[in-house]
């Protein structure tokens, strides 16, 4: 099934924002996999065209936005200095693919979404598969391990 186009949909995901509680009232304590599982849902909310039904687990959604990745190192820490900007392909639930022009020597990453309309999202990502394409561009394809707290890092365009 082709990727749903992101951009028809941006007038509308501006006016579709997360539940948040009522002034007052205190958030449900969820755990990290739930919180990670919510997260998804509400940005494929906001990608998913009104009135689209998932009818598969991997439905994917077009996403050709700028994402910034920030390798990790063996022990799980960023590197900051070698953040770079990548570019959206599509999303899933569970995973997110993009692209670059350079091989990726990492295997575990920051992925962070930062756009007016969609808003903004961490996660920490294990790259699973790559693919060089006949556009001289390096494609992969990322499982999502972990929501993260949004944080900036500079990056550099690729």
């Amino acid at each position: 099934m082709a990727p749903t186009s992101v951009r028809p949909q941006l007038l509308l995901a501006a006016q579709l924002g997360a539940a948040s509680p009522k002034p007052g009232q205190a958030a449900p304590a969820v755990d990290g996999k739930q919180q990670l599982a919510d997260a998804m849902e509400r940005l494929l909310g906001r990608l998913r065209p009104p009135g689209d039904v998932d009818r598969r687990c991997a439905e994917r959604y077009a996403m050709p936005l700028p994402l910034v990745l920030t390798p990790l190192d063996a022990d799980g820490n960023p590197s900051e200095q070698e953040a770079m900007i990548v570019v959206g392909r599509n999303l899933s639930r569970r995973g997110i693919g993009f692209s670059h022009s350079d091989l990726l020597r990492c295997r575990r990453a920051v992925l962070r979404l930062e756009d007016a309309l969609l808003g903004r999202m961490t996660v920490e990502v294990e790259i699973a598969w790559r693919r060089f394409t006949t556009q001289g561009r390096y494609e992969y394809g990322a499982h999502v391990r972990r929501l993260l707290p949004d944080r900036v890092a500079p990056a550099r365009a690729g």
